[in-house]
């Protein structure tokens, strides 16, 4: 029995969330959240059931298309995909917002 119907994660990854490639939607909410005694940003995106921490540049990609407040965030579209990045010298997936103006 293959056991990855029983992982779970609380928060959206290219490895676990394969669906998410291509995801055109809008955002829901944008919050501060302490993962690992860090304090990250956090979005919601509506019809996805999971959140996504924004790493730095998926943040400034938003930052250069919305500007810096990210109460003007709030349902504006974006594209979730699926690309190759490194990650620890190997090549990963990881999930990248492209703004959609």
């Amino acid at each position: 029995m293959k056991v990855g119907q029983y992982v779970t994660q609380k928060y959206l990854s290219a490895k676990m969330d394969k669906n998410i490639d291509g995801l055109i939607s809008v955002i829901d909410a944008v919050f501060s959240e302490n993962i690992n005694s860090v304090d990250k940003l956090v979005m919601r995106i509506k019809g996805c059931e999971k959140p996504m921490v924004l790493n730095q540049t998926n943040l400034n990609a938003l930052i250069l298309a919305f500007g810096d407040d990210t109460d003007t965030w709030i349902n504006k579209k974006i594209e979730i995909r699926v690309v190759g990045v490194m990650f620890n010298g190997a090549l990963v997936d990881g999930l990248q917002v492209k703004p959609i103006k």
